[in-house]
């Protein structure tokens, strides 16, 4: 397998959405009983966290006052089962004059997918440990000061649900393939992975997470699988783009790192197939938290074959010309018909 740099292109959309009055789930406030709502910025893929399938999250709670610090929410889960109105199992009431912060997190932790270390203190908000895993796992968080500096004042009214506008912690990313043959050939694009992918990182948490890759991170793949196709099809025709499904990526911020893909081309033409394996570079981009990135890659007759060039097999011809005509030392006989 040769290197071949040719990845010529990237298009990197930041998908930090703005938070809309219209999105935010309300929540009943006739209780003194601490009450959430909740909605996460927008994304595009069903296999994304979106308003549509977010139905829990994670939530830890410090409160203050004179001296002591109690622990109201320790990872309690608060659920919702249409995104409307959201509860946990056990009433915590606001308490008169305490200090308050919160912070959310989700999906909930499953293995060692990732474990928090909450604060001590109301008005820090901890660190996330996250293992990528195979890049399928949609992070988000968010933290709530309001009430981290200024006590809680009741004053027979009680104060409203904790809003909660949950962030992707993670870049997305995935590859576009586009097919620049001219000769009529048809393409696939497999097993396209990266091969040296960051697997594991701490997030310090604020209102701008803040990654750090661990001590114990071993670089691995990171499979992307095959671009996908439409219905039963083989492969895809000149002009045309086909992309693999996104994962998801630690973006370490203010580090630097060339990450290197793999991938087959599979190309069909006058009758036989001939198969090219790839390995390039990701050209070095500014990775940021809850941005998309798509990487693409022109395939035509220069770069299909990591190994050489092809060659437009060419024609040239030119026709012999006549000798001259020569005129005979005999004259050709002429005689009357009788």
């Amino acid at each position: 397998m040769k290197k071949n740099l040719f990845f010529v292109g990237i298009a990197a959309a930041a998908m930090l959405a703005s938070c809309s009055n219209d999105e935010t789930m309300d929540i009943a406030r006739n209780s003194q009983a601490i009450q959430f709502s909740s909605f996460v910025n927008k994304t595009t893929r069903a296999t994304d966290i979106d308003n549509s399938n977010f139905k829990a999250f994670q939530v830890w709670g410090l409160m203050e006052k004179n001296g002591q610090t109690g622990k109201p929410f320790e990872g309690t889960e608060v659920t919702s089962s249409d995104g409307s109105e959201w509860s946990y199992t056990t009433p915590v009431y606001w308490e008169d004059g305490y200090k308050y912060s919160f912070v959310a997190v989700a999906p909930k932790a499953t293995g060692d997918n990732w474990t928090f270390t909450a604060p001590t203190t109301v008005g820090q908000w901890g660190s996330i440990a996250f293992n990528n895993g195979d890049g399928t796992t949609d992070l988000i968080y968010d933290i709530d000061d309001t009430y981290a500096s200024s006590p809680v004042v009741m004053n027979k009214q009680c104060p409203a649900a904790i809003n909660f506008t949950l962030n992707h912690m993670l870049s997305r990313v995935k590859f576009a393939f586009q097919n620049g043959m001219d000769d009529g050939s048809v393409i696939n694009v497999t097993g396209v992975k990266i091969t040296n992918a960051n697997v594991k990182a701490t997030a310090a948490l604020d209102e701008n997470v803040t990654w750090t890759l661990a001590a114990d991170n071993t670089p691995a793949s990171l499979n992307f699988g095959n671009v996908v196709l439409d219905g039963e099809a083989t492969g895809f025709a000149a002009a045309e783009t086909k992309e693999t499904d996104h994962k998801y990526m630690i973006p370490v911020m203010g580090e630097e790192q060339t990450y290197t893909v793999q991938f087959k081309v599979i190309r069909t033409h006058h009758g036989v197939t001939d198969e090219y394996d790839h390995e390039v570079s990701i050209p070095s981009v500014d990775w940021a938290a809850g941005n998309s990135y798509a990487f693409v890659a022109k395939l035509e007759a220069k770069n299909i074959d990591p190994d050489t060039q092809l060659c437009e097999i060419k024609f040239s011809a030119t026709v012999d010309k006549w000798e001259d005509f020569n005129t005979p030392a005999t004259e050709l006989p002429v005689e009357p018909v009788e």
